[in-house]
This record gives structure tokens, sequence and C-alpha cells, in this order.
């Protein structure tokens, strides 16, 4: 698993999915594993190749905050945001000062119309965010910061929120 971790810093991920796969057939087919393969399955787009990784992951007893973060942000990017917040709850659960399960969870929350959970989750993530991560994810997680203030104050227009800011 080490030589697909490097090869994936290297930025290698064809190849690193070639060695933890070919690690995986030769035995090495514990949770940590799979969660490695999910995650380079995620990082090349492949969001149903990675929450099925994920899935066996934690069928093999994987539970750290990674597993429910990755698996929940490849939720969200599916659109399925319910399940996207159930595990990304629990990302938060376990590692409350990551800001990446709260951005994502929030911005799972406004699209289900949860907007004062969404704008609590987004306060968090901006509490705790770094720029580089972020950088990305920000325009999204501002419209749907603007959408979820919209939807709690239907009495104040777009200009208003923009006077606000």
């Amino acid at each position: 698993m080490s030589e697909a971790l490097r090869l994936l810093e290297e930025r290698s991920v064809d190849e690193a999915e070639a060695v933890i796969t070919r690690g995986i057939e030769l035995g090495a087919d514990d949770g940590r594993s799979f969660l490695v393969r999910g995650l380079i399955r995620a990082r090349r787009g492949d969001q149903a190749g990675g929450i099925e990784d994920f899935d066996r992951a934690a069928e093999r007893g994987e539970e750290s905050a990674e597993l429910y973060r990755a698996r929940g942000i490849s939720h969200y990017l599916s659109g399925d945001n319910r399940a996207a917040e159930a595990d990304l709850s629990a990302a938060v659960e376990r590692a409350p000062a990551d800001a990446d399960g709260y951005l994502y969870r929030g911005l799972a929350r406004a699209l289900l119309g949860h907007y004062e959970q969404a704008l609590a989750d987004l306060q968090a993530a901006e509490d705790r965010h770094t720029v580089a991560r972020f950088q990305g994810a920000l325009p999204l997680a501002a419209a749907q910061l603007d959408l979820a203030i919209l939807a709690l104050h239907p009495d104040l227009s777009a200009h208003h929120l923009h006077e606000l800011a």
C-alpha cells in the first residue's frame, strides 16, 4: 500500500490504482486498502467506484473520519444528498476540527432544504478552513449560503443580501 500512496502523491493515479488493486488481489483486502483505492477512484471522478470501495472498507471494519468524509463527498457529488448528510455527520463526529466534513454536509443540507443546519455547517467550515483546500468550493458554498439565507428570510431580496455582505 505504501507504494500506491507514493504514486498517488506523485500524481500517478493510474499506477497507484493498479498497485493497490494488485495488492487486494494478492490478499491485502483489509479496510484500509479498499479505502485507499476508493480515494483513488473518487479522485479520478469515478464516484460510484469510490463508493463501492468505501462500502467494502466499512464492511472490513474501517471506521475512520477519512472514510466517512470521502464517501460522503462522493455521495454529494453523485447527487445522493441524504447519504452524503449521514456520512458527513459521522465524519464530523469523528473529526470535529476537519472543515471538509462541515463544508460538504452544509452543501448537502442546503440542497435538502435544511437551511438553518446548512448555515451552521457552512459557518463551521469557514471557521476551520484553510484557503488552499477550499478555493474551488468557496464559490459554491457562497451560493448555497445565499440561497439558505433567502429561504430563511424571504423578505430579503437578492439585492439586500449583497448589501449585507
